[in-house]
């Protein structure tokens, strides 16, 4: 009945209780209170967000052009120089089967930038199409009756998708399936508790415990993914993410934020070379800003314990173990060659990219294979050829024996992909 009550109400409609949100939230979260996190978002000041942002461009309708403009779900853009436009597409969810009550997901959006902001032009959902936002009958239902149809209806679902994508295929199949736990497994199997290099991975690798083997069991055998990743049932999120891993593998070289840009074609709205007014990816400028904290955090720790002697890096046996290891249970970082292409426009092949793009790591990452995947996480950008341990929490000059062993090379390994000297840094040799 109160259900009822509210779909029926007379009076206008009311703003979110973020107050009342940060509660709920504070107790199911009491170690880490929403107030503490300084410059990130845990959900619960979306609401005014987007009301501030309805405010600044005195636009009440638009809801999704406002969010990719200015959220995460902004990672999802793809731009057509062709044409101008830009699309985000949810269409792996299209006829997937959901939970009773909930609207189906799927869909695709196309979008144009207006004045210093995108707007949407197109909706297309369940085999209909939206270039027109201005019927009477759907915004009389919205304002009288609080009922979405229509082009509203379509704009709210392809947001929920947008938001299932994020969760479950952005955050939980790469990270917590592809890559955290064969990183953990291997990091552990591999390095002595002491070992530089397993010591600078440890407070992820604690992190990444919880998350799967505590988190997993929350989502998939509790069901508490349903509510939590997708308004879909878990044995269907279950056959989407085993379809996506097959089908589209993750390829750690295209986490790096300015492949990433590149392979989007929207290397022109990030960075600081947007003019003043036009509209800018922020998301993507974050996400680089973090990368660059990341590279550096690595090359600060690498310097210290290797001092910049790129000798002491090839001897070590438990990195050459740690490596090889990862490269038979971590199919992601073979993916660079076999399967991926960057859409650079001239047809380059991942695995010999016509022009390096330029990343952000230290200078003291340079002798490391993978530093172009920092943006992975921390774990993911303290990368193989890091140095070597005879004893415990040190890496001595590695002996002429080891330098000369016929073992190969983390460093020479050949699915690593080359990419320009860091941002700032003096040399112009390639590294890995």
């Amino acid at each position: 009945w109160l259900v009822d009550l509210v779909a029926k109400q007379s009076e206008p409609r009311f703003a979110f209780d973020s107050e009342g949100l940060r509660l709920l939230l504070g107790h199911g979260f009491a170690f880490f209170a929403p107030r503490h996190v300084a410059l990130a978002s845990n959900g619960a000041n979306g609401p005014p967000i987007v009301e501030q942002l309805m405010e600044r461009y005195q636009d009440r309708k638009d809801v999704l052009g406002l969010l990719l403009s200015e959220s995460a779900l902004s990672m999802h853009l793809s731009f057509d120089p062709a044409s101008e436009l830009f699309t985000v597409d949810v269409s792996e969810f299209d006829g997937c089967e959901v939970l009773p009550g909930y609207a189906r997901l799927g869909g695709r959006a196309t979008l144009k930038e207006v004045d210093g902001r995108l707007a949407t032009v197109v909706l297309e959902y369940a085999g209909s199409r939206y270039a027109t936002f201005g019927d009477e009958e759907v915004e009389r239902q919205y304002e009288q009756e609080s009922t979405l149809s229509g082009w509203r209806f379509a704009e709210k679902a392809i947001i929920a998708g947008l938001m299932a994508k994020t969760q479950l295929l952005e955050h939980v199949k790469k990270i917590h399936f592809e890559l955290a736990p064969a990183l953990q497994a291997v990091t552990v199997d591999n390095l002595d508790p002491q070992h530089p290099l397993r010591r600078l991975l440890e407070p992820f690798m604690s992190r990444n415990v919880q998350a799967t083997q505590t988190m997993l069991e929350v989502w998939f055998e509790q069901r508490a993914g349903e509510f939590g990743l997708a308004p879909i049932p878990i044995s269907e999120q279950l056959r989407i993410l085993h379809a996506t891993m097959k089908n589209s593998p993750i390829a750690l070289p295209f986490l790096d934020m300015a492949i990433y840009a590149k392979q989007r074609h929207m290397e022109r709205f990030t960075g600081n070379s947007v003019p003043a007014g036009r509209w800018a990816w922020r998301w993507h400028q974050r996400a680089f800003n973090v990368q660059e904290r990341i590279a550096e955090h690595v090359g600060c720790w690498l310097e210290a314990n290797i001092g910049g002697d790129e000798s002491r890096l090839s001897g070590d046996a438990q990195v050459r173990a740690w490596w090889s290891s990862l490269q038979q249970h971590v199919p992601a970082l073979g993916v660079w060659e076999r399967q991926m292409h960057v859409q650079s426009g001239n047809g380059a092949s991942a695995a010999q990219p016509s022009a390096p793009v330029e990343t952000s790591a230290s200078p003291a990452q340079a002798a490391q294979p993978s530093a172009s995947a920092a943006s992975a996480s921390a774990a993911q950008a303290a990368q193989p050829s890091a140095p070597a341990a005879s004893s415990p929490g040190a890496w001595p000059a590695a002996s002429a024996a080891a330098q000369t062993s016929q073992q190969p090379s983390p460093v020479a390994h050949s699915g690593s992909p080359p990419t320009q000297a860091p941002r700032g840094s003096t040399s112009s040799r390639r590294f890995y």
